[in-house]
C-alpha cells in the first residue's frame, strides 16, 4: 500500500488531469460534461437532415479523449428528443417513425456531443393523403394548428382531424350534415371556429372533441372563410357583403355595418398570427377581403370598418387572398387571374401580377406566417387549359411569377380541383379538394 505522501501526490496529479480535461472540454465544440471527470474531451456527430418514415439515415462520431488522441472504438449512446419522431440505436442508425423534427446527440466518457436536426418526412415534394382520409366528399379548408395537428372541413359536414401531419385523419362530429363547410381556423391549438352555408358557425374549445353551434346575425347568407389575427380577433366573410367580427375568441360575432359592398365576399386576410403566441405582424389592423367581380375590401382598424378599393384592377372573381405584411399580399381568382400589392407612400395598391401557366381556376392562396424566405407564396386550383385537374403554383417573388409543382400521380387529381391550401411554414403545407383529395408536403413542394 502506497505511503500517505505518495497518495496526496496521486491524488493532486488526477486533480490537475481532470482539471485540464474540464478546460479542453469548455473549449470545444458544443460537448458538455455530465458528472464526473471526463475521459473524453469532445464528441462530434455529423450525419443528414432527413429522412423517410420507415426509412433508416446513419450518424458518426469523432471522439478525442482528454489528451488530444482520436478513440478508435468509443463507447456511445445516441439519442433523439423524441423517440415518436426518430428512434435511435446506439450504432447511430436513426429511423423516421413520424413526421415531425427532432435534434440528435451522442453522449460518452462524461459529456455529450454537438445536436444536428434531423426532419422526418412522409416523403419530398407534394405526397398524396388522400388514401388516409375517411371520405370522398369534397374538402374545402384546411388548417394546421402546428406541424402535427390539423383540421380539414367539407360537404356534407365534413370536419376531419389529425394528430400527426396528416398520416391518418379521423372524422369528428359536427351535427351539420345539412350544410357544406366551407373553411376553418384556429386562434389556439383548442379553440377554433368553422363556418358555412346558411349561415352556420361552429365552434370548439376542445380542439374539436366537441363542436357547438354559434348564432350569428347572417341573415342566411353562406359564410365562405374565417381567420383570426390573435387570440381574441376574428372574421368571417360570406355572400351578400356580409362581415362578422369578434373580440372574444369566436364566443360571439358582430356584424360590420353599413356593408361596403352588396357583393360575395369569398376571403379574408390579415397578417399571420402565430399560435406560438408572438405578437401579430401588423398592430394597426390592417386587412383584405376579396369577393365577386374583382371586390376588394380594405380595413385598418382591425376590422371594425370596411371601404372598397376603387378602380377595381379586375372584373374577374376573387376567390383567395392572403397577407404578409402591411406591403405584401397576394390575391387569386378564376380565369388564371392574379394580383399581388406594391408600396404606394404609406398603404398597398393592388396590380395584376404574372400569369401562371397552364391556365387555371384558382381557388385558394397561402403565405406562411413563418417564411424565412419571404417571397414564397402557394396557390392552388383546376387546371382550365388541357386535362381538368387538380394543380399547385409556387412563387418566389411574393406572387410576381409561378411555377407549376409536381404532384403524385397516385392522388386523385384527373377531373378534380383543389380548394384550399394552408402553409404553417416554408416546409410544411396541405391542400385539399374533391373527392377527398388531401396533398400534403414537408419540403415546400420541391
Amino acid at each position: 500500500m502506497p505511503h500517505i505522501p505518495q497518495m496526496r501526490a496521486m491524488r493532486t496529479l488526477v486533480t490537475a488531469a481532470a482539471a485540464c480535461g474540464l478546460a479542453f472540454v469548455l473549449g470545444c465544440s458544443d460537448s458538455k460534461p455530465l458528472g464526473p471527470p471526463p475521459i473524453y474531451s469532445s464528441i462530434v456527430i455529423s450525419g443528414p437532415d432527413t429522412v423517410l418514415i420507415g426509412g433508416s439515415v446513419t450518424f458518426s462520431a469523432t471522439v478525442i479523449d482528454t489528451g488530444g488522441n482520436p478513440v478508435a472504438s468509443p463507447g456511445l449512446t445516441f439519442s433523439t428528443s423524441a423517440s415518436g419522431v426518430a428512434s435511435i440505436n446506439n450504432a447511430g442508425v436513426a429511423q423516421g417513425v413520424s413526421e415531425g423534427d427532432v435534434t440528435v446527440r451522442a453522449t460518452g466518457g462524461g459529456i455529450q456531443s454537438n445536436a444536428l436536426p434531423l426532419a422526418v418526412l412522409q416523403g419530398y415534394g407534394w405526397v398524396d393523403q388522400s388514401s388516409a382520409v375517411p371520405t370522398v366528399q369534397t374538402l374545402r379548408g384546411v388548417f394546421f394548428a402546428s406541424n402535427r395537428e390539423g383540421w380539414a372541413v367539407g360537404n356534407l359536414g365534413t370536419i376531419l382531424h389529425t394528430a400527426n401531419a396528416g398520416k391518418n385523419w379521423s372524422t369528428q362530429v359536427s351535427n351539420s350534415t345539412g350544410y357544406t363547410l366551407e373553411a376553418v381556423g384556429f386562434l389556439s391549438p383548442s379553440i377554433g371556429v368553422v363556418v358555412g352555408s346558411a349561415g352556420r358557425v361552429l365552434r370548439t374549445v376542445n380542439g374539436g372533441t366537441n363542436w357547438s353551434v354559434v348564432a350569428v346575425d347572417a341573415s342566411g347568407s353562406g359564410l365562405n372563410d374565417v381567420v383570426f389575427q390573435d387570440a381574441n380577433r376574428g372574421w368571417i366573410v360570406g355572400n351578400g357583403g356580409v362581415i362578422l367580427r369578434t373580440i372574444n375568441g369566436g364566443a360571439t360575432w358582430t356584424r360590420v355595418l353599413p356593408n361596403a359592398t352588396v357583393l360575395d365576399l369569398e376571403s379574408v386576410a390579415f397578417p399571420p398570427y402565430n399560435l406560438g403566441g408572438n405578437p401579430p405582424a401588423d398592430p394597426y389592423g390592417r386587412g383584405w377581403i376579396v369577393g365577386a367581380g374583382g371586390t376588394i375590401l380594405t380595413s385598418s382598424d382591425f376590422g371594425s370598418s370596411w371601404r372598397l378599393v376603387s378602380p377595381f384592377v379586375t372584373s374577374d372573381g376573387l376567390l383567395g387572398v392572403t397577407r404578409r405584411s402591411k406591403v405584401d399580399a397576394v390575391a387569386v381568382g378564376s380565369n388564371d387571374r392574379v394580383l399581388n400589392t406594391f408600396a404606394s407612400g404609406d398603404s398597398a395598391r393592388w396590380q395584376l401580377a404574372g400569369v401562371p401557366a397552364p391556365l387555371a381556376n384558382l381557388t385558394a392562396v397561402s403565405w406562411s406566417p413563418e417564411s424565412a424566405a419571404p417571397g414564397h407564396v402557394w396557390a392552388v386550383g383546376k387546371q382550365s387549359a388541357g386535362p381538368a385537374q387538380a394543380i399547385v403554383f409556387h412563387s418566389t417573388d411574393g406572387g410576381g411569377s409561378w411555377a407549376a409543382q409536381a404532384l403524385p400521380g397516385s392522388a386523385p387529381l384527373s377531373g378534380n380541383g383543389l380548394e384550399d391550401v394552408f402553409f404553417l411554414d416554408d416546409r410544411r403545407g396541405w391542400a385539399v379538394g374533391e373527392q377527398g383529395l388531401v396533398l400534403h408536403t414537408a419540403t415546400g413542394g420541391r
